[in-house]
């Protein structure tokens, strides 16, 4: 037989069988032939002949044996048996694959994000090369420099072997009439070079595009842009898209799947940072301008230490090559590993995504211990298969096979169905941590290494969840078996499983009641102001950024306030720059006269340029003074209005109103009013010294106008998109977003702590929960005898209750003991992510307590009750 005949029939047993039997009828019937040619009768030749050949089914199987395919074969049979057993008790595989898929699903999904954020490397020749360029400048680090510095750098040529630039913006993108909000990269000419990337269509930028600037508005578009926004038109290269009225002629199409120096980023377009002025509004050649972020790749012969080493020393070199009067003079510069690309994710999300790690592997652990319970209260219903399998001859260790490949049946199950869930868990948990971002959004997606993760947790699974319950069942003794005796109690071990899973559900309760009470003290700080059914609409320029900057003028933001206060559905309105919680507030000094006719510096103010109405629209309280009105125009006296934080600092113990300083563009400027401190800008710092400035004294090209609404958003937000194309049509919106929203992008980390946490301490919980109900409904099963003497002797059903009530109670307090022991150990490492909550928090305590409490309790109750309608009679007939 040839080998692709046997591997062909190794999946069907029954031809090779009937193989087996033809062979052993042919040589049956020669030795016959034999026989009676030597002359013996026919029947006496077929008796001889049946005893020299022995049992035909033991001759079947040893000739099984002697092939080398048998294994194979042997291993397709227990499948196929696991298979059926496993289709005879539904209830059973539903909760073992359901257990584990959740278990290897959560697993698998948070996975994704760690290799996608932490682990993924650049996909380049020798990554251990590619380094990031950081600073150091007097008591703080800075990853981003401006043209001159990098075009400093890259002149080092004995440190880089290639040296790149790069910097993010988001644009309105404009085309066959229609405006799309996209993402820009701005790129040195040798950035698609550096990454050896091909072009999909076209050509792609290089370092003719840039010499000049604005020379050549060319630009590249992303594969997927390409794909979305032009439908894959080849002829894409022949039509130009525009940006702020400056047209850009599209070059090439970058090659699928292309990320450049941001693994986790994704963007529409590429253009020449020589655009940045006309586009961005970023002078390029400008030193005071801190834009550029920058990777390099160092030479093969050289360390990264010793690159390092030698740029720190060339940093003064670099200094004085530089215009004297610049930002962040006296910078130290630096090398770190850019393996992984820049780490625009990687550092805030380090610490999250590991504790994440440890939770999901917590609920894994809890999973195999729940699955292991099962398995072993299985394997107690089936003594009286395995003894007379063992009693028929089948060896131990086939025993122990079989019931190996039927725990690895479940595994592959519960694996397959958690590469679906991980997969729309990670959808999920990107929509919650992307929700009103337009721009910085995280881009992650699955890879063969969730593939080869997902495979080693089955195989975790299988050691440890499937490797004793096994080994035990393969060891009965197969006499009391047979008998109908019960199987020795694996009590000891299922109630050390329940005790583990209550103490792993306890720390995963624990720890989602720190990260919950953490993110609703964020939620619930006292901002100074009011953020509920507050709308915020971005304006800013239309036109080209090229010649003098377009100017808010007060007849036309007087003329789109109006009409917004009109609205239907709208209480107040008001226009802020920056607007309120954008990230964006600016810092300056202030110059205060003294008594004695001289003056002193205040440094580290914050301003804001506000409209008449903003306190009212914000609900920020006005503790001395006035508001501003339409009378502080550009040709009125400067004045503005300060938190109290600066009233105090600038003038301690006295009254600041009527006060004067200069600074912000203006001389002898008078506090006119004073306000409650409020959180501006970051809702975790701390409040900054602010000054609030009237909008008509100030020259800006761009602002929030902030609504507060009564009117659903949406509709507030289509009038005032009306109103600013009639009103003001140089100005565009760019971006329209409820302030809540805004607020809950600042603290997005702590929504996927809060809500991961939350949902692993519920998995966790509800195993450990179904191992209670397990055990207990166990426990009745094997007593029922136990239970019908009792009765009959005049127990009553509350003592029947307790006596299963009494056990399940003593795990539940064995594990809170033990599990809240171990949450208080582990807390230490979780403590820097945690707002105003301390680790030794009462009221997360008190709730996984009493959380665990009531659902062991009901756990226990349903079958401990059971026990109590238990008939005496019946039961006492039991064996």
């Amino acid at each position: 037989m040839s080998l692709f005949r046997r591997v062909r029939d190794t999946f069907r047993p029954d031809r090779i069988d009937t193989e087996i039997d033809r062979e052993f009828q042919f040589h049956f019937e020669q030795r016959v032939d034999d026989l009676i040619a030597a002359g013996a009768t026919p029947e006496e030749a077929r008796r001889q002949a049946a005893r020299l050949f022995g049992n035909r089914a033991h001759l079947r199987e040893s000739t099984r044996d002697r092939d080398l395919l048998e294994p194979l074969r042997s291993l397709l049979q227990d499948l196929r048996f696991a298979a059926r057993n496993l289709r005879r008790s539904p209830g059973f595989t539903a909760v073992a694959v359901l257990s584990l898929a959740f278990g290897i699903g959560v697993n698998a999904s948070i996975f994704t994000m760690v290799h996608g954020i932490l682990l993924q490397r650049l996909p380049v020749p020798d990554p251990s090369r590619i380094v990031q360029v950081d600073g150091h400048i007097k008591s703080f680090d800075n990853s981003s420099f401006s043209f001159p510095v990098f075009r400093e750098l890259a002149r080092q040529d004995s440190i880089f072997a290639d040296l790149i630039a790069f910097r993010n913006a988001p644009v309105q993108i404009d085309f066959d009439g229609r405006d799309h909000t996209a993402s820009l990269e701005m790129v040195s000419g040798g950035y698609f070079r550096f990454f050896g990337a091909r072009p999909a269509l076209g050509r792609l930028l290089d370092e003719s595009d840039e010499r000049t600037d604005g020379a050549r508005p060319v630009c590249v578009l992303s594969y997927n842009a390409w794909q979305s926004l032009f439908g894959g038109d080849p002829a894409v290269l022949r039509r130009p898209l525009s940006i702020r009225g400056i047209a850009l002629q599209i070059v090439g199409v970058a090659p699928p799947g292309f990320t450049g120096a941001e693994l986790q980023s994704q963007y529409d377009l590429f253009v020449p940072t020589a655009e940045s002025n006309d586009l961005v509004g970023i002078p390029r050649q400008s030193a005071n301008y801190i834009w550029l972020r920058m990777l390099g790749r160092i030479p093969r012969a050289m360390s990264r230490a010793e690159a390092s080493a030698r740029l720190e020393a060339a940093s003064q070199a670099i200094e004085d090559a530089l215009p004297k009067n610049r930002a962040n003079k006296g910078t130290t510069f630096s090398l770190v590993d850019a393996s992984k690309g820049f780490g625009n994710w990687r550092t805030p999300l380090r610490d999250p995504l590991v504790i994440l790690m440890g939770a999901v592997s917590l609920v894994l652990l809890v999973a195999c211990a729940n699955l292991a319970n099962l398995l072993l209260a299985r394997a107690a219903e089936r003594r009286q298969e395995f003894a007379i399998k063992l009693a028929i001859g089948i060896g131990r260790g086939r025993l122990l096979r079989q019931l190996l490949v039927e725990t690895a049946l479940l595994a592959a199950c519960g694996g397959a169905l958690a590469l679906m869930l991980s997969s729309v868990l990670t959808r999920l948990l990107l929509a919650l941590f992307n929700a009103g971002e337009d721009y910085a959004v995280l881009n992650v997606s699955a890879s063969s290494a969730v593939l080869l993760f997902t495979f080693g947790a089955c195989v975790a699974t299988i050691l440890l969840a499937g490797v004793y319950p096994s080994w035990r069942a393969s060891r009965m003794d197969a006499g009391p078996g047979l008998k109908g005796s019960t199987m020795a109690d694996h009590g000891t071990m299922r109630r050390s499983l329940i005790l583990v899973q209550v103490s792993l559900a306890v720390v995963l309760l624990f720890g989602a009641s720190l990260f919950t009470h953490s993110l609703r003290n964020l939620k619930t700080i006292d901002l100074g102001y009011r953020i509920d059914r507050v709308l915020t609409v971005n304006l800013g320029p239309k036109g080209t950024l090229k010649g003098p900057r377009v100017a808010f003028s007060a007849q036309v933001d007087g003329e789109i306030l109006d009409r917004a206060r009109h609205l239907p559905g709208v209480e107040a309105a008001a226009f802020a720059s920056p607007g309120i919680l954008s990230g964006g507030m600016i810092g300056a000094s202030i110059t205060l006269p003294d008594a004695a006719g001289g003056s002193r510096d205040f440094s580290g103010t914050h301003g804001v340029k506000v409209s008449p109405g903003f306190f009212l629209t914000l609900r920020m309280r006005l503790l001395r003074g006035r508001d501003f009105t339409a009378a502080d125009g550009a040709s009125a006296p400067p004045v503005a209005i300060v938190n109290r934080r600066l009233a105090a600092l600038a003038w301690p113990g006295q009254d600041a109103l009527g006060k004067h300083f200069d600074g912000w563009g203006g001389k002898n400027v008078e506090v006119i009013g004073v306000t409650a401190d409020s959180r501006d800008q970051d809702v975790r710092a701390s409040v900054e010294p602010t000054v609030y400035l009237p909008l008509d004294q100030q020259r800006i090209s761009g602002a929030s106008l902030e609504l507060r609404c009564t009117a659903p958003l949406p509709a507030v937000e289509t009038a005032v998109r009306e109103i600013v194309k009639t009103a003001a049509p140089g100005y565009r919106v760019s971006r329209a977003i409820g302030m809540e929203l805004l607020r809950d992008n600042q603290i997005h980390q702590e929504r996927l702590l809060a809500f991961l946490s939350s949902l692993f301490g519920a998995l966790g919980t509800s195993l450990a929960l179904v191992g209670i109900y397990g055990l207990i409904a166990y426990s009745v099963r094997r007593r029922t005898r136990e239970i019908g003497i009792r009765i009959s002797v005049g127990a009553q059903n509350r003592d029947v209750l307790w006596l299963f009530l009494r056990e399940s109670a003593l795990l539940l307090g064995a594990g809170l003991i033990l599990g809240l022991s171990l949450a208080l150990l582990l807390s230490r490492f979780v403590g820097k992510l945690l707002f105003q909550v301390p680790r030794l928090d009462a009221p997360a305590m008190a709730a996984t307590v009493a959380l665990l409490a009531i659902g062991g309790v009901a756990a226990s109750v349903l079958p401990a009750h059971a026990a109590t309608r238990v008939s005496p009679i019946e039961a006492l007939r039991e064996d």
